[in-house]
């Protein structure tokens, strides 16, 4: 029986008393209703009697609705307690405890309220259970909400409670924004800030509010930094604000990640555990891995096997230009200057550049350049380019100029010829001819290299010698056969076979392979730092990766160029293994092993952290291991740990090192967890107008997290200094002395920075790209910048590092130097090595990368940014930077020689006018050129 009501009515006539009772309920889904109708006397006992039955009936329930209620009002004060921030997990678990079962109890209070057949006190005391019940509804079915509005009050409570503590725990108070982030206290915190925020503040802070409320004791808490010197700062930096800020000694660990694996293993061996770890910082695993390359080359038979099959086939990728265009001839010397360029040869006008194993015989392709080695090894006697002049005529090529009428020859890849046999010198010579198409294998050629224009050429050239094949067999006619190859065949490491084949088919003969040509490919190696480099930071990234070798071999199945991948992975995982064995029987252990076996060992419970509260330091830069090493504490009291990330991905230059930008963005996905995120939107370091240049540049990458950025200096005119020099080493040199000169004369006129060291002089950072003689820019090498910082040692304090180098660093001025284009420039134009992509994190593409490093160059200047660069061939980023050259005067452009003119085919290069003649200025890359009058 539901919705019993009960109503009571006197009526009175001339001669009797009448009462009227009516009773209402719902049964088995049906109304009911009944009527009693009889003397006033026993319609009053009836309804009294009713009234009473019920109250009994209900009363019953009120001792259990309290009880219920008073132990989810207790659950609910402890978890929306008012001194603690509440994590999102504690307020989905406590809703999820009452989810089904409050409802239940929600609708029974409510069906009791609804009673009118119950006495007044005890319709009291139910409408006072549904106002607990409606008091407690909201952080059950509206938990979410709530749980904001609780830390709401939370973050201003104490926001002003502890004002004082905010005012003096670092150096300059805290701002609204840090303080949010050091009370925020959720399941995984993450502090999105852009250069020169305060995120280091932020970590202070928030430890020292931690141990201030009880949150976590100093035991419990881990900071972890990247390298020792961070570590050490940050160790120092909470040792001396906080003891000042509590009024006591800290013991809270900041830690390296390494140094925090190596104490998880010392705890798991014991004190008698002494293992032999590489020192940080100092490459020791570089050095162990060039000793096992030495060794496993002199002593391993099939390493040097491997070795020379990978440099006689595909030591190098095969570069992809940029660009297109209708010129095949264009097209062709583009791709060449590639080619030579990554073999670091010299690139000729008209003359094949691309050395072979045999001096005399240079190609034009890395692709050529390996069918020629394999011919050179093999004894295969050929020409390259040899003139085809019947070739030309049927081709109908045009002469090369209205005073000739010869069309000139067609010059096939390679030529190679039967010798007359002596017996029989009437017989005819027979010429086979071997094209190499650069053809995927659907018979379809790549945009840089003509497209459809290059494929219909490829096409007619198969068509006339195969027709030549076909109609010279008289006797004494020069007899054709002809056969090709592609750039499949490449890929796919087919091509080697076919080449065999079709060799033996024509006659052609074919020797073992000279030792002499291998020893010249083994020597190649040992001589090219550059592939022993490679090797050594595959190997390395590969541990520090996760990644199986199986799981390698299937990714390599997947490359543009799976055959070169194989050749190199069986080279790869043999110095992989050999380096494993080298560290066991020296008994040494480095970093990507102490964290991989840190991991275990917490994550199978054998050793257990005291740790709960971890707090990571330039998160933007983390790898999957260390993000695997730290869930790997977390893990173990998953309901009282929390994770507390600080950093900007706006920042993540280290891909090289196996930082995962991914991991920033993404953290929820990493950590399984609810993440609560802070922008720190304040920079106290860069002007207005820096961090406004810097921001448009960075954002124009995909996927970088939006952020306002407001600097405490609102100056912008000129805070970006843009200064055109010529090509040359004298005229960068120049320039760059010029631009010093005039930071001594401005300096006097600015408020500097405090200098510890040399108080009183404007602090410079000269930035290059790379610090590599084969890479820097001309003319700016070590010795000469060397000199330059003597020369101003009485006026300015000039530090000279690479961009990467920089990071975390400031000064008063920042010069970037050579933001050209080209092999030496900045983006680094030089291809990437698509190997290391096996084991690296994967990314859209690769300028992301630098130009989030021109935009760690830009925010290390409090100042100004000096952007020195060569007008004939200005970098990509100085057309960024042009396209805000009209907002608001932050970019001062220096020295116009010449009006550029965005080039239509690459639309990163420009042309500039030479003669009656406009060239691309990224000529290796693009090589598009126009005559104009």
């Amino acid at each position: 029986m539901r919705d019993l009501s009960a109503s009571y009515h006197r009526w009175y006539n001339r001669l009797f008393g009448i009462g009227r009772v009516v009773v209402t309920y719902r049964y088995q889904k049906q109304q009911q209703k009944l009527i009693f109708l009889t003397s006033d006397v026993q319609a009053r006992t009836l309804y009294e009697r009713l009234r009473a039955n019920v109250t009994v009936s209900f009363e019953k329930f009120v001792p259990e609705f309290i009880r219920k209620l008073d132990s989810v009002e207790r659950d609910q004060s402890t978890v929306f307690c008012e001194q603690r921030y509440l994590r999102h997990s504690h307020a989905e678990q406590f809703a999820a405890r009452y989810d089904v079962n409050f409802k239940d109890l929600a609708a029974q209070v409510r069906f009791c309220a609804k009673q009118n057949a119950v006495s007044e006190e005890l319709t009291l005391r139910f409408g006072g259970l549904k106002a607990r019940v409606q008091r407690l509804e909201p952080y059950i079915n509206e938990w979410q909400t709530s749980r904001d509005a609780h830390n709401q009050g939370y973050i201003s409570r104490y926001a002003l409670q502890d004002s004082a503590y905010f005012a003096n725990v670092e150096s300059s108070s805290l701002t609204p924004h840090q303080i949010e982030a050091a009370l925020v206290f959720d399941d995984a915190n993450l502090v999105t800030a852009a250069a020169g925020s305060g995120k280091s503040s932020c970590i202070v802070a928030k430890i020292g509010f931690a141990l201030k409320q009880g949150l976590f004791q100093d035991r419990e808490i881990l900071a972890l930094a990247y390298n020792k010197l961070a570590a050490a700062e940050l160790q120092a930096r909470l040792d001396k604000k906080l003891t000042v800020a509590l009024g006591r000694p800290i013991k809270v660990a900041s830690r390296t990640f390494h140094s925090f694996g190596l104490s998880v293993l010392l705890e798991h061996h014991g004190e008698g555990y002494r293992p032999k770890v590489f020192k940080e910082d100092e490459d020791e695993e570089g050095r162990l891995m060039k000793t096992v390359i030495v060794q496993l080359y002199e002593r391993d038979v099939s390493f040097k096997a491997n070795i020379a099959q990978w440099m006689l086939q595909a030591p190098y990728e095969d570069p992809r230009p940029q660009g297109g265009g209708d010129d095949l001839e264009e097209c062709e010397q583009r791709y060449e200057a590639c080619c030579a360029q990554r073999v670091r040869a010299a690139k000729k006008k008209f003359e094949p550049s691309v050395p072979t194993f045999d001096l005399n015989k240079p190609v034009r392709s890395l692709q050529e350049r390996s069918i020629a080695n394999w011919l050179i090894l093999h004894g295969v006697r050929f020409n390259y380019e040899e003139a085809d002049w019947e070739g030309g005529k049927r081709l109908k090529l045009r002469p090369k100029s209205s005073a000739s009428k010869t069309p000139p020859p067609c010059r096939p890849d390679f030529t190679y010829w039967l010798p007359v046999e002596e017996s029989n010198p009437q017989k005819a010579a027979v010429r086979i001819v071997h094209e190499h198409f650069a053809l995927n294998a659907q018979g379809v050629a790549p945009q840089w290299m003509g497209g459809d224009k290059y494929a219909q050429q490829a096409a007619q050239k198969r068509e006339m010698y195969n027709q030549r094949a076909q109609e010279h067999t008289s006797v004494g006619s020069q007899k054709i056969r002809f056969f090709e190859t592609t750039s499949a065949d490449f890929y796919d490491g087919s091509i080697f076979d076919k080449l065999r084949q079709a060799l033996i088919d024509a006659g052609v003969p074919i020797q073992a392979p000279d030792p002499v040509i291998e020893a010249k490919a083994l020597a190649g190696f040992r001589q090219n730092n550059e592939l022993e480099e490679l090797i050594k930071n595959f190997v390395l990234s590969f541990k520090d990766s996760g990644l199986s070798p199986q799981q390698v071999e299937e990714q390599a199945e997947s490359m543009d160029n799976p055959h070169r991948a194989k050749l190199f992975l069986k080279v790869a995982f043999a110095v992989f293994d050999g380096y494993q064995a080298a560290l066991k029987e020296a008994g040494k252990i480095d970093f990507a092993d102490m964290l991989r076996n840190a991991v275990e060992l917490l994550k199978n419970g054998t050793v257990k952290t005291p740790y709960r509260f971890v707090l990571v330091d330039e998160f933007q830069d983390i790898s999957l291991l260390k993000a695997n090493l730290v869930k790997s504490i977390l893990d173990q009291a998953t309901d009282r740990s929390i994770v507390f990330g600080v950093g900007d991905d706006w920042q993540t230059i280290n891909r090289f090192s196996g930082s995962d930008v991914s991991i920033f963005t993404d953290m929820e996905r990493y950590f399984s967890r609810y993440v609560t995120r802070v922008v720190l939107p304040d920079t106290f370091r860069c002007s207005q107008g820096i961090a406004d240049v810097s921001r448009a540049v960075v954002l124009r990458n995909e996927g970088q997290v939006d952020k306002p950025v407001r600097s405490s200096n609102s100056k912008r005119q000129a805070a970006v200094r843009v200064v055109e020099h010529g090509i040359e080493a004298q005229d960068r040199r120049a320039a760059l002395v010029s631009e010093l000169d005039r930071l001594v004369a401005q300096a006097p006129n600015i408020k500097l920075t405090a200098n510890d060291t040399r108080p009183g002089l404007p602090s410079v950072l000269i930035l290059r790209r790379t610090k590599s003689p084969a890479t820097t820019p001309e003319g700016l090498d070590d010795a000469f910048l060397g000199d330059l910082r003597e020369r101003y040692d009485t006026t300015l304090t000039i530090e000279v590092m690479t961009t990467h180098g920089s990071k975390g660093l400031e000064a008063d001025f920042v010069v970037l130097v050579g933001l050209d284009s080209g092999f030496r420039g900045f983006p680094d134009e030089r291809p990437p090595e698509p190997l290391l992509d096996l084991v690296l994190p994967p990314r859209k593409d690769p300028i992301e990368e630098e130009r989030r490093l021109f935009y760690v160059g830009l925010t290390r200047a409090r100042h100004q940014v000096c952007v020195l660069t060569a007008s004939p061939k200005p970098s990509q980023f100085l057309f960024e930077l042009q396209d805000q050259k009209g907002a608001g005067g932050a970019i001062d452009w220096v020295a116009h020689s010449e009006q550029r003119v965005p080039c239509p085919r690459c639309t990163v290069g420009s042309l500039l006018k030479r003669n009656n003649t406009q060239k691309c200025t990224r000529s290796s890359l693009c090589g598009y050129q126009r005559r104009v009058a």
